[in-house]
């Protein structure tokens, strides 16, 4: 069974994953200058990945497209003249029928592309037989989380290694060891562009909304009105009011209707709608 392979990166130069510039972190301040479109703001890449589980639309969107690539069939054809060949035997066909262990094709694929759709790339690590012996076939394919993966560049050579940092001490990889793939990004030459990025005020928005209404309902104690007298009230007779007042005109189906107070009593709107 093939090893995960953790091998050391050829020189490491600078990286390109940092955001383009000019773009920040989100802070405390960042909510009012998006209503007067004061300012770019940039997620970072932790915070685009992690609203698959903190948005129901982020999530129900790419979960939906992630499933639809994962049950799509996958053939493989040798180039021939005229017509392909359909290959049914073959390593790679190997590799696809269990990329890790555990792992099926589809769950592979899903992964993929639910990265791809958030973030806009994805490291993949391919493990050999070998320790060191990169000439050996590819035997699992790992998808590595894009958010905890830098990208190291040579202004000469191009890519040059990785950095994989889970939750454990940060891990080498040569360029060979990885396969990159990415969506196109316009700002950097090794970055890309999932599709949380264009939404993320939107969605940033729409989360804020939702913690509202929900601070809304929670913490919202008021009256929808006040009976006024007067003079003063005793508490029997205050109870008595509330009461018959509420017999008449609470509930979905006695709303909105007509009220007749005792002598010296007003009526005074104060609730707040949801509106």
């Amino acid at each position: 069974m093939a090893r995960r392979r953790r091998p050391s990166a050829r020189a490491l130069t600078k990286s390109d994953d940092a955001p383009p510039p000019g773009w920040r972190e989100l802070s405390a301040t960042t909510l009012n200058e998006i209503a007067g479109g004061m300012a770019e703001i940039a997620p970072t890449p932790e915070a685009v990945v992690g609203e698959y589980e903190r948005s129901l639309w982020v999530y129900a969107a790419v979960s939906a497209k992630a499933r639809f690539c994962a049950a799509l069939p996958w053939v493989l054809k040798r180039r021939r003249k005229g017509k392909d060949e359909v290959v049914g035997e073959h390593e790679v066909l190997d590799l696809m029928e269990r990329p890790a262990p555990g792992v099926t094709w589809s769950d592979f694929v899903e992964a993929c592309v639910t990265y791809l759709e958030l973030a806009g790339r994805l490291p993949i690590e391919k493990a050999r037989e070998g320790e060191s012996d990169s000439t050996e076939p590819v035997k699992q394919l790992h998808p590595l989380q894009p958010h905890k993966t830098k990208v190291i560049v040579s202004p000469k050579k191009g890519i040059t290694g990785f950095v994989y940092s889970p939750d454990m001490a940060p891990q080498k990889y040569a360029a060979k060891d990885i396969c990159y793939l990415t969506y196109f990004d316009p700002l950097r030459e090794f970055g890309g562009v999932g599709g949380m990025y264009p939404a993320w005020v939107s969605n940033l928005l729409d989360r804020n909304a939702r913690e509202w209404n929900a601070r809304f309902f929670r913490d919202g104690a008021h009256p929808d009105g006040i009976v006024t007298a007067e003079k003063a009230v005793a508490p029997a007779i205050k109870k008595r009011i509330e009461a018959d007042f509420l017999s008449r005109h609470k509930g979905t189906n006695k709303g909105r209707g007509v009220e007749v107070l005792e002598q010296g009593m007003k009526y005074q709107e104060v609730g707040i709608s949801h509106r």
